[in-house]
């Protein structure tokens, strides 16, 4: 009688153990998931942005956060919640809770919405140093413009990067 107590609890110990296993592995499967679509989403801006700063020729692309609103859409939450977004002149920085995640591009952006086609250097540089990063939250839509400017009688393509206005 002893006997059949005492195989009972070892198969229960054994089915606790092999429970709690699958769990863990579970858990950490979801965690890898959840980062993964963290870096995926700063890769995907970055290739945006990346590829826009590559063309010789204007062009606007909408980035947005409900499907069908713009020409790339990135989804607005991650594990049901939304995380925020960093951009600098060269890096994507994506952040939710303890995650960071950041994405590196060719090339340098304007973080500020270029109001004009004509520009001095001076006003280039303050107006860089003015909006060195654009920080939002997931949800916020924002447009990549690269467009043809003259500064200081020289004419060049530029990217700019901006929250949009609704």
């Amino acid at each position: 009688m002893l006997e059949l107590v005492t195989s009972k609890i070892a198969m229960m110990m054994a089915a606790i153990i092999i429970l709690a296993s699958v769990l863990g592995i579970y858990a950490i499967q979801r965690n890898q998931a959840i980062e993964l679509e963290l870096k995926n989403i700063a890769d995907k801006i970055s290739g945006t942005i990346k590829n826009l700063n590559d063309l010789q020729g204007e062009t606007k692309v909408i980035v947005a956060f409900d499907e069908g609103d713009g020409d790339v859409y990135v989804k607005p939450y991650i594990d049901g919640k939304r995380y925020e977004i960093m951009i600098t002149s060269n890096k994507v920085f994506i952040t939710q809770d303890d995650r960071h995640y950041i994405s590196d591009f060719t090339g340098l952006i304007h973080l500020w919405v270029p109001l004009s086609n004509t520009y001095n250097q001076t006003q280039i540089q303050y107006l860089d140093d003015e909006n060195r990063k654009l920080e939002f939250e997931s949800g916020q839509d924002f447009e990549i413009e690269r467009k043809f400017v003259e500064i200081g009688g020289e004419d060049k393509y530029m990217t700019f990067v901006y929250l949009r206005e609704v």
